[in-house]
């Protein structure tokens, strides 16, 4: 049977569900039309084969969807034929573009003009609530008190909310708070938004762990392909932390490749003390250990090559020394010192300890120190003539 002509426009009805489930909405449209032949004549038949495709365009163009029905009962002109029974129909049709409906009947493989319009169904323009809604661009009206939105399931591998953009100025996700965080999460992992004026900020893509960008307040992070965060800011806190912090890696200040628990290239200021955790004490030595500080539990204090430290300081009172070492301080052979320095030291002498303070001069002459204290003018007061060891 040859049809030729249109004469009437084609209807088209969206089937729609009152079921509030998002599973119970069908994604077809019902179409039905009416076909006559060059006279006028209602057409009764069975058309073999009748192909529907969607345009953008009423004439010409191409086709974004279209679908094949087989033997379609045509009675008095009429038929009715489910648009997505045989393809489904892509959601992102759909997006306020007008759609144009074209329909062609074998064999003359040619479209029916005029091509006619996917309209809009009756009560499609408002609707008080829905079940489901892909994409929304604004709402005229919205609840005037928010009520929170929660979304929880279990999707292992798979996101629970997806955001995505497909331009390079845009964001998949914005959340925005005028006094806290546009987006948080919890209970292990949270997330801020991006602010304009003093809160945290975040920005992510698929080369960063964490990516937080600031625009003029304390918080701003960026980062590179092989880095999980990165921090940045040019007048504020790249990164500020409030709690404990870990680390299972080497910590680098100043260098991106640091070689220890805390590798720290410059200079390090300390406003209170260093401590050490342990009885073992604390040493400074170059990478080398040729310049080195000892700082022993006992109190005694190596400055020298860790083997034969060529200034040594024992503690005060209650150390005993091994047998043949008569003093606290110990310079190998072959040194000349000649300096003014004023201390205060105990030294050990025969069977007992001697004080010798407010010490004037410690001048050095082969293998023995000469220690001396001006109490009246140039006069020693005491000497001590301590031989080397």
């Amino acid at each position: 049977m040859k049809s030729n002509s249109v004469v009437c426009p084609i209807l088209f009805a969206l089937c729609l569900s009152a079921a509030v489930s998002i599973a119970s909405v069908p994604n077809q449209i019902n179409l039905q039309g009416f076909l006559a032949d060059s006279s006028d004549n209602p057409i009764n038949d069975v058309i073999g084969r009748m192909q529907v495709s969607l345009y953008m365009d009423s004439v010409g163009g191409v086709s974004y969807w279209s679908e094949i029905h087989s033997e379609v009962p045509v009675t008095d002109g009429l038929f009715r034929i489910i648009l997505g029974s045989e393809n489904p129909l892509p959601q992102t049709l759909f997006f306020g573009q007008v759609l144009w409906v074209g329909i062609m009947i074998s064999p003359d493989s040619q479209d029916l003009y005029p091509r006619q319009p996917l309209v809009t169904v009756p009560y499609a323009f408002w609707s008080g609530s829905t079940a489901y809604a892909h994409s929304a661009d604004s709402a005229n009206y919205a609840e005037h008190t928010p009520i929170p939105l929660n979304i929880s399931g279990e999707a292992p591998g798979v996101a629970i909310i997806w955001g995505y953009n497909t331009t390079s100025t845009g964001y998949g996700v914005v959340g925005e708070n005028t006094g806290n965080s546009g987006v948080l999460g919890a209970p292990i992992y949270g997330v801020g938004g991006e602010h304009d004026n003093g809160n945290v900020g975040m920005l992510g893509d698929q080369n960063y762990g964490a990516k937080g960008q600031h625009h003029t307040g304390n918080w701003g992070a960026l980062g590179g392909s092989n880095v999980g965060v990165y921090g940045y800011s040019s007048n504020g806190y790249a990164g500020y932390f409030l709690g404990e912090t870990y680390a299972s890696g080497n910590v680098g200040i100043g260098t991106g490749i640091p070689e220890s628990p805390l590798h720290v290239e410059g200079t390090v200021t300390v406003d209170n003390r260093i401590q050490a955790d342990d009885a073992d004490g604390l040493e400074f030595a170059t990478d080398d250990s040729i310049a080195r500080v000892e700082i022993h539990d006992d109190g005694g204090i190596k400055i020298g090559p860790g083997g034969t430290p060529f200034l040594e300081i024992r503690k005060i009172s209650g150390y005993t020394l091994p047998a043949g070492q008569n003093t606290h301080i110990y310079y190998p052979s072959g040194y000349t010192w000649d300096n003014t320095c004023i201390l205060s030291l105990e030294v050990f002498s025969g069977s007992q300890w001697h004080t010798v303070t407010a010490i004037y001069a410690l001048i050095m002459r082969e293998d023995y120190i000469l220690l001396y204290d001006s109490w009246m003018d140039s006069s020693p007061y005491r000497m001590w003539v301590l031989k080397m060891e």
